[in-house]
């Protein structure tokens, strides 16, 4: 008899999840991986989503800083990117919205 591929799923599931180490960083300190590494055009933050998402001006996004290892933690910021380069970043273009706007390399 031929097990169903629900039942095959299940299974692998609860034995790869069983097998993850509850705790992959060192001295209680969990590694973050980064949602895409490359260069940002930041273009302003806030300590709250909604607050960063109503200021985000258009062709921009809103990001949690806790999932990008290169920016301070705890805030939410409007970016353009990821860029492979520094020198790509269109930087004068959204300084034009924001005069302190700036770039980063998130990894």
């Amino acid at each position: 008899m031929r097990p169903t591929l629900s039942a095959v799923v299940a299974a692998w599931f609860s034995v790869s999840a069983s097998t993850l180490p509850a705790n992959a960083g060192d001295a209680g300190n969990p590694i973050v991986m980064a949602q895409a590494c490359g260069w940002y055009a930041v273009v302003g933050c806030a300590r709250g989503w909604n607050q960063a998402n109503s200021d985000a001006p258009p062709g921009t996004y809103v990001i949690d800083t806790n999932q990008y290892p290169n920016f301070r933690n705890g805030w939410f910021c409007a970016v353009d990117g990821p860029y492979g380069t520094k020198a790509e970043v269109p930087l004068s273009h959204w300084r034009s919205y924001r005069g302190d706007a700036y770039v980063k390399n998130a990894c």
